[in-house]
Order: C-alpha cells, then sequence, then structure tokens
C-alpha cells in the first residue's frame, strides 16, 4: 500500500468500481488534496485499487496452497491404503473358499495310482430310496362349507361425514385460498333473503340471531378499509376480528362470518335490482347501504356473482362517472403515499450514513 494510507486522523471514502465502499485513514493534507485536487484523487483512486487487487491475489494464492496441500493429504492417505486392503481381500477368499467347501462334506474326488477320478452325482432316485415307507391314512377330509362373502363396506362409507361446524373449527389454519374453497362448499340457501331468522339462536353456533348480525356489520365496518387494501390477506383480518371479545363470545368461527357477510352482500344486491319488492322489508338495508354504498366494487356492472341469475342493474353514466373519478383519486392518493415513504426512506439512509461516517471519523482520531 502506498505510504499515504494508514497515517493520520482523518478518513476518507473509496468507492470500488464493482460498488464496494471502504474508509481510508490520511493525514489532514491528504484528504484537503484529495478533495480539492481531482488528479490527485484519480492517482490515490487508482492507488487504492490496485491495492485491493493485489490483496485479492494473495488471498486467491493462499486458498490455492491449501488445496493442493488438502490434495497431497488425501493422495498420501490412499496410496497407504492397499496394503490393508490386499490383506483384507486374502481374508475374505478364505472365507469364501471355506464356506464352499465346508467341513464334513463328502468329496466326490478321488486319486487312485495317480489317477484322478470324478464320482457321479447322486440320483433322484437314490434320494427317493430314503423316504420309503407306508403311507399313513389320516382319515378322510372333512367337507368344507363355502360361504359367500359380500362386498366388503369399505372404512370410508362407516365413517361419518364431517359437518360444517367441524370444518369452521379449523379456521385458524385455513389460508385464504381455503376459506374460499370452504364457502364454496357451503351450501347458498340463504342468499335468497338474508334475514338470518329471529333472535332464535338456541346456542347453535351455526344460527345468528338479530343482534349478532348487527354486531358483526358494525364491526366489519370498522374494518372495511383494512379489507379494500391491494395486497390485503382477509384471512388474517377475519381472525383477528375473531378475537374481539364480543365476537369471541357468539361462538362463531372466520369461515362463518366470512360466509354470512358474502350472503348480506348478495342479498343486498338482489335487493337494489330493478323490480325487487323486498328491499323495504329486509332489516339491513340500511346498515349494508352505509358500508357498501359507495364501495365502487360493489356498483360496477361486470362484477356479479357465479351463478346469480337475475336481471342486471343498468347503472346510469352519473354513477359510473364518479365510481371512475372516485378510484382516480384513491390511485392519486396511493401514488402520493409510495413516493412520500421512498422520500423518508432516503433521508432515513443518509442521516445513517453521515452518523456513520462521524463515528469513523471519531474513532480514528482516537
Amino acid at each position: 500500500m502506498s505510504s499515504e494510507f494508514g497515517m493520520g486522523s482523518s478518513v476518507i471514502k473509496y468507492n470500488f468500481p464493482c460498488g464496494g465502499i471502504v474508509y481510508l485513514r490520511v493525514t489532514e493534507e491528504t484528504k484537503l488534496r484529495y478533495q480539492t485536487d481531482s488528479c490527485y484523487k484519480a492517482e490515490i483512486d487508482a492507488k487504492a485499487y490496485q491495492h485491493f487487487l493485489e490483496k485479492e491475489e494473495q488471498r486467491r494464492r493462499t486458498e490455492e496452497k491449501e488445496t493442493k496441500l488438502d490434495e497431497e493429504l488425501k493422495l498420501k492417505e490412499t496410496n497407504s491404503q492397499p496394503n490393508h486392503t490386499s490383506e483384507s481381500s486374502e481374508e475374505d477368499d478364505a472365507a469364501t473358499n471355506k464356506q464352499k467347501f465346508p467341513i464334513g462334506a463328502a468329496s466326490r474326488v478321488r486319486v487312485e495310482n495317480g489317477v484322478i477320478s470324478v464320482a457321479p452325482k447322486p440320483t433322484a432316485s437314490r434320494k427317493r430310496s430314503t423316504f420309503t415307507g407306508k403311507k399313513v391314512s389320516k382319515g378322510p377330509t372333512p367337507s368344507v362349507k363355502k360361504r359367500r362373502v359380500g362386498p366388503l363396506v369399505s372404512d370410508r362409507d362407516e365413517e361419518p361425514k364431517p359437518s360444517s361446524s367441524t370444518i369452521e373449527n379449523n379456521s385458524d389454519e385455513i389460508d385464504d385460498m381455503g376459506i374460499e374453497k370452504c364457502l364454496e362448499k357451503e351450501s347458498d340457501q340463504d342468499v335468497a333473503l338474508e334475514d338470518s331468522g329471529s333472535d332464535e339462536g338456541g346456542g347453535d353456533p351455526g344460527k345468528w340471531t338479530t343482534k349478532e348480525v348487527s354486531l358483526l356489520l358494525d364491526i366489519y365496518h370498522k374494518y372495511k378499509s383494512q379489507f379494500d387494501e391491494p395486497y390485503a390477506v382477509k384471512f388474517r383480518i377475519w381472525n383477528k376480528i375473531c378475537k374481539i371479545p364480543e365476537i369471541a363470545a357468539t361462538g362463531k368461527s372466520s369461515v362463518q362470518l366470512s360466509k354470512k357477510i358474502d350472503n348480506l352482500k348478495k342479498t343486498w344486491r338482489k335487493m337494489n335490482r330493478p323490480g325487487a319488492k323486498a328491499s323495504q322489508q329486509w332489516k339491513w338495508t340500511e346498515q349494508m347501504d352505509l358500508i357498501f354504498g359507495d364501495d365502487p366494487t360493489i356498483e360496477l356492472n361486470h362484477v356479479a356473482e357465479v351463478g346469480d341469475r337475475g336481471p342486471k342493474k343498468t347503472a346510469t353514466s352519473s354513477t359510473n362517472s364518479s365510481n371512475w373519478k372516485t378510484q382516480l383519486i384513491n390511485i392519486e392518493k396511493e401514488r402520493v403515499d409510495v413516493l412520500k415513504d421512498i422520500a423518508r426512506s432516503q433521508v432515513k439512509k443518509s442521516e445513517t450514513f453521515d452518523r456513520l461516517t462521524s463515528l469513523i471519523e471519531k474513532w480514528s482520531q482516537k
């Protein structure tokens, strides 16, 4: 390294071409000249980068030496192993030979007067002759009645089918897609007029009382802004709502709450269509108008539920224009918020960098 570095109490920042940053300790005169003289700055930068390349070359050489030493050690170990392997292979051959010729086995090789002869193998008749004897009769074999067995009934048919309440108890482990699948499997018979019955709940978690529906709509109105966010995870919001003491006292799961809101929305859409006569008789019209009256996603023509058969509502040009205006205003607000967040993050980064530089200078002066 050049003699300009490593001495003094001042610090200069050098940016590598690859994007790295290093702080170099120099004297006050060198720092002042580095900041004012561009030619001197270029010379110092070149020296710093050259020093960096030399250090990298040294590191690479040391790594190569270490790898070579490891390879030599492995080679020595492999060279010392064949002697042991040959001894072990001889022992294995001897063991296999012993297994091929067990002790006590009759040998068919004979040597007579210098002539080697091999006796023939024993034939099958000789083997059978050893098992001669009278056949012992065991009496008549008992007759076995064949019983016809019907088709086996699988265990799956005997198992009781899980009810909707058992599915809903596991709502904490179901993600957003799981909730939607469960809702599709649920029956949608109460959409015709989502009146929620009377106050005769009877402690059944599947039934809704008027008080519970009113409480659900009030709480949903408070959390509606979170549901309307573009990247909102709905099942987490429903789990948060389930932990509210008033909702927890009802015993309803997140799947039941979500399904109830969806059914109320479907009924509210049908009540607002031309020709609907039950809108004045439905008790939740005012609360639903308050919650979803200014929601552009509810008012648009091309948004319709699957299986929703009926005359579609024809929106006027004034409602469409107001909906588009509100959408544009919301988009502009989101863009401004994003720009503000970017500006705040940049200010925080610059402040952090200034603090780090001042700390390094103080440390170098010590």
